[in-house]
């Protein structure tokens, strides 16, 4: 359904609620020949975002037919199809080129202005230092760093160009001697595209977002993502972990057109503890899943943050020990920014969106201790 259509000097903009077979294809076209796309900017993930209970609109910026820009901007409407917290835009929207990036943001901002949404987010997936031009692009038309003022991210790619054996030596010792136990020990790793056990990947990970206090995913939003995209495993895939027909833990992976993201990574510790008390299941899900991203022709994985040379006070030390022993490289992303378009409801949707982190961090002091004491521990023993 068309939502609103206008042109802008030779630029046709359009903002649709949902998108015809002919402009589905026209978008898959643009997403996969654009060096910046996200796996987040297919359209597929346009039913993902409904099912987590908002409004999807598929921007996209036309030049003779052509699309030059694209984003999936989602919102939860506080009165019907107008007043709104923010507009958000995961991993996008999706550009090469900064001058058109700008145009397209500059109609993007005046249109939901006109629907009265309080911020803008956006994350275009552009890597330092060729993101400089991006982030001063955004700097210029007013929008500033999203929870940190550093306008970057940390994360790691690894490179999937080199050939299999060549991937595997350069994980670290430990990880290649995990893979080589999981194997003997008769552990077994499998695309999922039964919904049961889908369903009990989607439950681990559900445990572990509540222990460490990360929002929720709705059994609805993983239904559409399990539907749309992990269980065709075109865009993405489901890996689950399992010891005869005991679940051990599940990795999925969404992909791009030369790079492929981890999307949800969580491990029944108990229940790999009982096939053996050293077994680690991470590195031979991960190596599985490394296998399918090189299979579909990525270039890269990001392994969705890291640091090599996290300080052990970090909340997150113990996830960037696991990925150093995959040996991505360092690199720099640019990180969420923000327009504020409506001063007034950006100042309510701070101070709830303060009171919930404040909220959060008590509920996680239990879990952020006994990570300290696990780190602790790790720390004496490489000491």
């Amino acid at each position: 359904m068309l939502f609103e259509e206008f042109i802008v000097q030779d630029v046709r903009m359009r903002f649709c609620h949902s998108l015809t077979e002919g402009q589905k294809r026209q978008w898959s076209d643009y997403w996969q020949q654009c060096r910046h796309g996200h796996p987040r900017q297919h359209y597929l993930f346009g039913e993902v975002e409904r099912a987590k209970g908002r409004v999807p609109f598929f921007a996209y910026a036309e030049i003779d037919g052509a699309i030059v820009c694209a984003g999936i901007f989602s919102i939860r409407p506080l009165f019907r199809n107008i007043l709104s917290f923010e507009a958000v835009c995961l991993r996008g929207p999706i550009f090469d080129e900064v001058r058109r990036g700008r145009e397209f943001l500059l109609q993007v901002i005046d249109y939901f202005k006109r629907l009265r949404v309080g911020t803008v987010r956006i994350s275009p997936y552009w890597y330092f230092p060729e993101a400089e031009s991006v982030r001063s692009m955004l700097a210029e038309i007013g929008f500033v760093p999203y929870g940190s003022p550093s306008p970057g991210e940390s994360t790691g790619l690894i490179d999937l160009a080199r050939g299999t054996d060549q991937l595997l030596a350069s994980f670290s010792r430990h990880a290649r001697y995990q893979i080589g136990l999981a194997g003997r020990l008769g552990v077994s790793v499998r695309p999922i595209d039964d919904s049961a056990q889908g369903y009990l990947g989607f439950g681990c990970l559900k445990r572990m977002r509540a222990e460490r206090v990360i929002d929720p995913m709705s059994d609805a939003e993983f239904k559409a993502a399990f539907e749309h995209v992990l269980m065709p495993r075109e865009y993405g895939i489901m890996l689950n972990s399992y010891f005869k027909d005991k679940f051990l833990g599940t990795l999925w992976i969404f992909r791009g057109t030369r790079i492929a993201n981890p999307a949800g990574y969580a491990v029944e510790e108990s229940a790999v503890r009982q096939v053996k008390s050293s077994l680690s299941i991470g590195p031979s899900l991960w190596w599985e899943g490394i296998k399918w991203a090189k299979e579909k022709g990525c270039s890269f994985l990001d392994v969705e943050g890291y640091k090599d040379n996290a300080d052990p006070s970090d909340t997150r030390y113990l996830i960037y020990e696991f990925k150093r022993r995959l040996s991505p490289t360092p690199v720099h992303l640019l990180g969420q920014h923000v327009y504020v378009c409506c001063p007034p409801i950006h100042s309510l949707n701070s101070t709830l969106h303060f009171l919930s982190k404040g909220w959060n961090f008590a509920k996680g002091l239990p879990f952020r201790f006994r990570k300290k004491v696990q780190i602790s521990k790790l720390v004496r023993d490489k000491q």
